[in-house]
């Protein structure tokens, strides 16, 4: 029982990353727009933080210039999705090799040579974290992951309960209808997807400050997409997203408890380590179909 215990509390810090991109994509496509550059994304935000605690050794400023990566990234994805109107898939696979060779050449030119970065410490909450089952899930976590249960309520009252909320979807599934109406469609996108752009580079972030402790070329390894199917898999719902990854959570946590847990112990290790990306695949095909807007992916010229 221990070790389901630790592993559900592990699922739960791992699955935080791909759960900030996830929910910031939300945004994202509720307005109409299709940043398949997530991944890209994510890796700006990790190397600004990483880079910056190597300097300066402050999880705080290291945030800080995580979130600055997600600023710089979307000021080029917007200029290219929204402002030249560029096909979006085949720009955000050219951002996401963009991202990866520079974010290399800038690590081996500047960094040193392994991007080591302590992690942030789990907060105390006292007598709760002796809670049975509960309190060693709950109550023995980092900052990240409160904070990030915080943001997905609130991108849920911002979506279903503002406004805002109405309006971006009016973008993303009759924009002309709406632009008509007075609402500024384009204005709109952008700040959706500079939402998406924050998210996902405080993903990265977290990615290395909270899970893994270094950064090393490419250390997305693939979560900017786990991230776009969460949203598929969480039927475009904040809530939806937060319960598809914590099982995306679980099954990557079985690469580290895979000779503890009885039926995992006589697998090989690599196919643990690949599980969470075939799960997810598997997931998808088989998972009911969810509905993207309307208008999503498509240009908007008035």
């Amino acid at each position: 029982m221990a070790l389901i215990v630790t592993l559900l509390a592990a699922s739960l810090a791992l699955c935080m990353p791909v759960l900030l991109a996830a929910v910031g994509e939300l945004v994202n496509e509720r307005a109409g727009v299709l940043n398949i550059g997530l991944e890209g994304v994510m890796l700006f935000g990790a190397f600004g933080a990483a880079f910056t605690f190597q300097l300066w050794g402050n999880f705080a400023l290291s945030f800080v210039f995580g979130l600055i990566g997600g600023l710089f990234a979307w000021a080029i994805l917007g200029a290219l999705y929204l402002w030249r109107q560029t096909e979006q898939i085949v720009t955000g696979l050219l951002f996401n090799l963009f991202a990866f060779g520079f974010t290399a050449t800038v690590f081996s030119r500047y960094t040193k040579e392994v991007g080591e970065v302590r992690t942030l410490p789990k907060l105390s909450f006292g007598p709760l974290t002796d809670i049975p089952v509960v309190g060693p899930i709950l109550f023995n976590q980092n900052i990240v992951v409160y904070a990030a249960v915080v943001i997905v309520v609130g991108v849920s009252l911002l979506l279903n309960r503002t406004w805002f909320g109405l309006r971006i979807k009016a973008a993303g599934e009759m924009p002309l209808v709406a632009y008509e109406n007075g609402v500024p469609v384009m204005r709109l996108r952008w700040v959706a997807l500079g939402i998406s752009c924050v998210l996902a580079s405080l993903g990265g972030a977290a990615l290395v400050l909270s899970e893994s402790g270094i950064f090393l070329p490419g250390i997305t390894s693939g979560a900017g997409f786990i991230a776009l199917a969460m949203v598929v898999l969480g039927r475009f719902s904040a809530y939806g997203i937060l319960i598809a990854s914590f099982f995306f959570g679980i099954a990557a946590s079985l690469q580290f408890y895979s000779d503890q847990l009885p039926f995992t112990s006589g697998g090989a290790r690599y196919f643990w380590v690949a599980f969470p990306y075939v799960a997810t695949l598997v997931a998808l095909a088989v998972w009911r179909k969810a509905r993207y807007p309307a208008a999503i992916g498509k240009e908007f010229i008035v």
